[in-house]
C-alpha cells in the first residue's frame, strides 16, 4: 500500500499508485489566472517529479458571467487527461481547463 501526504491510501497495483511520489502544493497568489470564462482565485494541485501539475485537488473559480465564486473539492472535480472541467454552480457556465494553463 502507498500513502499519499494527502492521506489517501492506494494499493501498489492501482493505476494511481505512481501518484504516491507526488507532492501537494498550494498555488494561492495575488495574480489571478484569467481563463476567459473564469478567474482562478486559487487552487491546490499535486505535482509530479517533473514539476508539472498531475491533477488539481481543489479550485476556486470566479465566473465572469455572473460573478459567483465556485469552490470545487477533489471528489467533485471532473478530471480529464491533462486537465479538468470547471462549472459555475450559479449559472452553469462550463469551461475545460488544461493543467498546463494553471501551472504557468
Amino acid at each position: 500500500m502507498a500513502r499519499l501526504d494527502a492521506g489517501i491510501t492506494l494499493a501498489w497495483n492501482s493505476p494511481y499508485a505512481r501518484l504516491a511520489t507526488l507532492t501537494v502544493r498550494s498555488f494561492e497568489t495575488d495574480l489571478m489566472i484569467d481563463t476567459g470564462v473564469f478567474r482562478i482565485r486559487d487552487f491546490q494541485a499535486a505535482k509530479g517529479p517533473d514539476g508539472a501539475i498531475a491533477y488539481v485537488q481543489t479550485i476556486h473559480a470566479e465566473c465572469k458571467s455572473c460573478g459567483h465564486i465556485t469552490c470545487i473539492e477533489e471528489r467533485d472535480i471532473q478530471q480529464l487527461f491533462g486537465g479538468l472541467v470547471v462549472k459555475c454552480e450559479n449559472c452553469a457556465t462550463v469551461q475545460t481547463l488544461s493543467n498546463a494553463a494553471l501551472g504557468r
